[in-house]
């Protein structure tokens, strides 16, 4: 084989391993701009929130960055919100052995509180709190002792925290089930908050809302969930009829279901009572 002929055979190789070496070296900027697509998925504070497009991106991120613990960590985050449970704790878990720190344990002890684990959870939150001083470890364990009905550890706890906001959160949940539940829930722990709510049988128009939002985090809106949602809204405005935030979230549902007729009655009574006109 002549010199041209060799260097001609070789010119396909470097060109592979060039592309292979560009392809490795692109690989942090990709999980980057993944995990930055999935924050924008998820506008903080509003109504059009989209958690399962947000775990989408969070997937991608994970999968170009399998060993990032920050991506591991918001992987777990965003698999609680969608209710994916045992996907979340994986998640964790991994995120930990990675060196994720007292966030993974935290992360850690709240999927295995949706799991309905809570020795486990407590466990978790405990690990998190002997590592570090930050006050989400400390919330989380308080949260652990009162989703398992430990009320001495919990005040023990809130005792041990002086007057710290975290002091603050956990004595607002001490001995109210609808506020223990509401914390779990902005928390993403959907599932804990719906127990507690059953559990406790805990009742009124702030309840029945919680509810429905939680029926339909948990069923991504499938029909089923609508429905379940729509029944439990009805229940609130039993209660509070003249609660607009309840009408506004009624109308979407029916929306949702293609109920026309429904949703232009709700937005009628909306308008009336935002006027005065009830």
């Amino acid at each position: 084989m002549s010199k041209s002929q060799k260097s001609l055979a070789t010119k396909p190789r470097i060109a592979i391993v060039v592309i292979v070496v560009a392809l490795i070296l692109s690989l942090p900027l990709l999980s980057h701009y993944a995990s930055h697509a999935a924050s924008k998925a998820l506008v903080h504070g509003n109504a059009q929130t989209d958690p399962a497009r947000a775990l989408v991106w969070y997937k991608v991120a994970a999968t170009l960055a399998p060993h990032d613990p920050n991506i591991l960590e918001k992987l777990a985050g965003s698999d609680l919100q969608n209710g994916s449970d045992n996907d979340a704790l994986t998640a964790a878990t991994r995120s930990i052995a990675h060196g994720a720190g007292s966030t993974g344990d935290v992360l850690e002890s709240q999927a295995l509180l949706e799991l309905g684990q809570n020795d486990t959870a407590i466990q978790a939150a405990q690990t998190a709190v002997q590592t570090s001083t930050d006050q989400a470890a400390q919330v989380q364990l308080g949260l652990a002792y009162a989703t398992a009905g430990n009320d001495d550890r919990l005040a023990a706890t809130i005792g041990l925290l002086g007057t710290s906001t975290a002091a603050q959160t956990l004595s607002s949940v001490e001995h109210n089930h609808f506020t223990l539940a509401q914390g779990l829930y902005v928390r993403g722990l959907l599932r804990s908050s719906q127990r507690i709510l059953t559990k406790y049988q805990v009742g009124g128009s702030q309840s029945y809302l919680l509810q429905a939002q939680i029926a339909l985090q948990l069923g991504h809106n499938d029909k089923n969930s609508l429905e379940q949602g729509r029944g439990l809204l009805d229940k609130a405005i039993m209660i509070s009829p003249e609660r607009v935030d309840l009408r506004q979230a009624l109308q979407s549902i029916d929306q949702k279901l293609g109920d026309d007729a429904a949703a232009g009655e709700q937005g009628s009574k909306t308008q009336a009572l935002e006027t005065g006109k009830v």
